[in-house]
């Protein structure tokens, strides 16, 4: 039995409340130019190695306008909170307890 697919069964029989509130509280926001020197070398590389094959409406020179995206992250900070570690190793216990009973094996201490 995989973890997986067996919290997908049961996942609402859990309290995840304050797991999702410390997530929540967790967010950052990842700043992401096209504009960066790193992605302007990939431009630069890919358009080299695909200018003979491009088709229209490209613009001569450039595959996209250069913008700016903020992108939402998750920082594992959220992992140091009690409650969530508690909801997530009560999720893993009764996880443990089912695969015992399916399995006949006894749980270690």
């Amino acid at each position: 039995m995989e973890l997986r697919d067996w919290y997908m069964a049961h996942a609402r029989t859990f309290d995840l409340s304050e797991l999702f509130s410390a997530i929540g509280s967790n967010i950052a926001l990842l700043r992401f130019s096209d504009a960066s020197s790193a992605v302007v070398r990939l431009h630069d590389a890919v358009l080299a190695a695909y200018a003979g094959v491009l088709v229209d409406p490209v613009r001569k020179g450039c595959l996209f306008e250069v913008g700016t995206s903020e992108i939402r992250v998750v920082q594992p900070r959220y992992l140091t909170n009690r409650a969530a570690r508690a909801a997530l190793d009560k999720v893993y216990a009764a996880f443990l307890q089912a695969s015992c009973r399916t399995s006949g094996d006894l749980p270690a201490d």
